[in-house]
């Protein structure tokens, strides 16, 4: 996990004024700071270590709401053993896009504004209402500052060079071996009749329910027609002459979605027995899955292509900028820098 997207998330949910993690650390006794690793010119210390682990664990408590403590625990447990190296990367990341010259202060402003935009809050005012609710503007700025750098950074020296060099019989290699990536699903128009247990005995419901699909079945009356003869009069779909709408497969409930697939254009289901009646379903129009043509998905294989060299290519970049800048952890915390191997520097 990088610790760049762990404290930008949890800088954002604090903006939002959701968070009490701010708060909470300014209850917490001063202590004085101590240098935890020395990177380049540039230091680690010990209050950012401490609020990088909050950070994490902040984290892995909101994208688990239903774990127990200890299974919280355990993930954080997993994590933490990376947070040091991960906060190292960053400053070398940092460190090479100064060598770079790149700048990102116009994307943390255009962000900070739309932010501010989308949450109803005069841009003017957004540092004060970050205060009110005990968010330190410059700390996340920091936060932005180090994604954007990091994605450029990379985007420039790893995955830039991979994206340029891919060539078109690996993306259509790739097309073909993943077709199902780029097949759009079939889509099922679908109206109902139901048949309402309200006035009638499960079992007087359900014998009408078989009479109106035979009818259905039959063509002797139209579908629509058959919807304002029987079906009940306090059901939504009725009103728009049983229409439901265009769905695919993954968006109906299971057991719809089993009696369905199975269905061709005009087919009208057996009865459905539901909490509150028997529901009749007929697949106006089937809109068979479809894969997109190669030339319109060119651009997202060769992202996909990317991010799948990327992560070797990414691994060795950082392993040479580590190799190459000087790097000293201070000696009461050896034990927590490990290198992907396992293994301290």
């Amino acid at each position: 996990m990088r610790i760049a997207q762990i404290l930008f998330s949890a800088s954002l949910s604090l903006i939002l004024a959701v968070a009490l993690a701010a708060p909470a650390l300014a209850q917490e006794p001063d202590l004085v700071d101590e240098v935890v690793a020395r990177v380049n010119n540039a230091v680690i210390l010990l209050s950012a270590y401490k609020k990088a682990k909050k950070a994490l664990m902040d984290e892995i408590k909101a994208n688990n709401p239903n774990l127990p403590p200890e299974e919280i625990e355990k993930k954080y447990n997993e994590a933490v053993g990376d947070l040091l190296r991960t906060m190292i990367d960053e400053k070398l990341i940092e460190q090479k896009a100064a060598e770079l010259n790149i700048e990102v202060e116009a994307q943390i402003n255009e962000y900070m504004r739309k932010f501010a935009q989308e949450n109803n809050i005069p841009f003017a005012q957004l540092e004060d209402v970050m205060r009110q609710n005990g968010i330190d503007p410059d700390e996340a700025r920091a936060n932005l500052r180090s994604q954007f750098l990091r994605d450029m950074v990379l985007r420039r020296e790893v995955y830039g060079p991979i994206f340029n060099n891919i060539t078109e019989p690996e993306q259509r290699e790739f097309y073909q071996k993943h077709i199902d990536l780029f097949t759009e699903p079939a889509q099922y128009t679908l109206s109902e009749i139901f048949i309402s247990f309200e006035g009638r005995p499960p079992q007087i419901a359900e014998s009408l329910a078989r009479e109106v699909v035979a009818q259905a079945r039959s063509g002797g009356a139209d579908f629509p027609s058959l919807v304002e003869k029987y079906s009940s009069p306090g059901r939504a779909s009725r009103k728009n002459k049983g229409h439901i709408g265009t769905l695919t497969i993954s968006q109906m409930a299971d057991n719809i979605a089993k009696i369905v697939s199975c269905l061709k254009e005009g087919d009208v289901t057996e009865p459905i027995r539901m909490p509150d009646g028997y529901q009749i379903i007929r697949v106006d129009v089937l809109k068979p899955a479809q894969a997109r043509d190669f030339d319109s998905v060119k651009g997202e294989i060769a992202q996909r292509l990317t991010f799948e060299k990327g992560q070797a290519a990414l691994k060795k970049y950082l392993e040479r900028l580590r190799k190459e800048a000087y790097i000293n952890i201070a000696d009461n915390y050896k034990d927590q820098y490990k290198t992907e191997s396992g293994n301290g520097k």
